[in-house]
């Protein structure tokens, strides 16, 4: 077999959201030849570095695939080194934690195995120091798996726009050193054109995220299955929504209207993220319950996450505190039984001014695995587009509220039944797209 060196920070026994993309490609790239030796952080060594784990997945692996650990150093939070993470740093300090170990283990990988390629996968992106120093030295190719944007994503501001033009130059530097460059969705990958001008599109391959199961385990129809006796009809989101209130008050103000520290703030990109939120889809149900009180004891919003103060001052500055129900974290595996009794999931994103949002969150996919329709109150960009073209779900436009409160009713009055385009998600399953970059690793190589 051809052996590929990944390195995958966020790797099982580690439960995150950015873990499931490696570990998939790691469970199926052997039925095309190829055999990842996995490096990724040790979850247990460190109490500053909070992480779930679960070494279920890691025993789905077959034998061949070995997964070597590299414990990260304690954090440092003194007040210095938090004004020199802030103001004089790129990116996060995982890396400089991290680097000493996880190189020692990768001179013992290239000792014991026969490497042919690297895949590393961001974020965390400076880690991709890694993946080059390695790359270089050894004269292998290198494939960057970038699950995210990096320098145009602007969860929260930059402190400076010199701070953005450093983050740039640095994704230039990795792009530049890189064989192959992989991401997402197509709207990212123009992302990346636009943002680097002497970036090549052949040199960049669109692999997207997709979900664990084969061609013929793709749902037919996904069904709400509300009948005119439902006594509650429930709304489900699963995960996390990225927001930051915060960071969205610093968007929407002058440099003058901000305190001291954050005059010199950048935003390269104007990423509005409230539209993430549940924010459009609450006031709908808010707006629908004001019209029409019955509907007061029927919806009902079920929360599957870690949940944060603002989501819960969210929901009752909105007066929904009653129709609303917190299931707290539950663990991947167990997901699909703890919704059995939801009606639909929602689906959200971000709203890009005079762009459009580049990402299809994962839980989408769950979404259909469990043949539930999504409520996607949605703007413009891969996750609509996504949605319309499997016929997934419905789609509203966040900004309208009288056509989404009529439309919500609507549909909550009457059984959803959607027929899935099953052709189209064929190009999603685990399976194909690990073919797709099995194919580009033995180009690269």
């Amino acid at each position: 077999m051809t052996e590929v060196l990944f390195i995958a920070f966020q790797f099982p026994p580690i439960n995150i959201a950015g873990s499931i993309r490696p570990y998939m490609f790691a469970k199926y790239l052997p039925s095309f030849g190829i055999k990842p030796i996995i490096l990724t952080l040790d979850p247990y060594n460190q109490k500053d570095y909070k992480v779930d784990s679960n070494n279920k997945l890691i025993d789905q692996l077959t034998s061949e695939i070995k997964v070597y650990t590299a414990p990260i150093k304690k954090k440092n939070t003194s007040s210095i080194e938090k004004f020199n993470q802030i103001y004089l740093s790129i990116g996060d300090d995982k890396y400089k934690r991290w680097k000493k170990n996880a190189l020692i283990q990768i001179e013992e990988i290239l000792k014991k195995n026969n490497i042919k390629a690297i895949y590393f996968t961001a974020p965390p992106f400076n880690n991709g120091n890694l993946a080059v120093k390695t790359s270089k030295k050894y004269k292998i190719p290198l494939i960057l798996d970038m699950r995210d944007g990096w320098s145009k994503w602007c969860i929260a501001p930059y402190a400076s726009v010199l701070h953005y033009h450093f983050t740039k130059k640095r994704e230039a530097f990795f792009f530049k050193n890189s064989t192959y460059i992989v991401t997402v969705t197509n709207v990212l990958k123009n992302v990346f054109l636009a943002t680097h001008s002497n970036l090549e599109s052949n040199k960049i391959e669109v692999i997207p995220n997709g979900f664990d199961i084969n061609d013929d385990e793709i749902p037919t129809l996904l069904s709400s299955n509300v009948t005119s006796t439902s006594k509650k009809i429930k709304i489900g989101y699963i995960g996390t929504f990225y927001y930051n209130p915060s960071a969205e008050e610093s968007l929407n103000s002058s440099w003058w209207q901000r305190k001291s520290y954050r005059w010199f703030q950048y935003f390269p990109t104007h990423e509005k993220w409230v539209y993430r939120s549940p924010f459009f889809f609450l006031k709908t149900v808010a707006e629908l319950i004001k019209e029409h009180p019955n509907y007061k004891s029927k919806i009902e919003f079920i929360f599957i996450g870690n949940i944060e103060p603002w989501l819960l001052k969210m929901v009752n500055d909105l007066g929904l505190t009653s129709n609303f129900e917190n299931r707290g974290f539950i663990e991947h595996i167990h997901l699909e039984e703890v919704t059995k009794d939801i009606n639909f999931f929602l689906s959200t994103s971000v709203k890009v001014e005079e762009g459009k949002d580049y990402a299809i969150a994962s839980k989408t996919f769950d979404y259909i695995k469990f043949k539930k329709p999504i409520l996607a109150f949605v703007t413009a960009g891969s996750q609509k587009s996504f949605i319309e073209n499997s016929n997934t779900g419905i789609t509203f436009d966040p900004d309208d509220l009288k056509t989404n409160t009529r439309k919500l009713k609507n549909i909550l009055e009457h059984e959803c039944s959607l027929n899935v385009n099953k052709n189209y998600l064929k190009g999603f399953t685990r399976k194909n797209i690990t073919k797709q970059l099995s194919e580009l690793i033995y180009k690269a190589i």
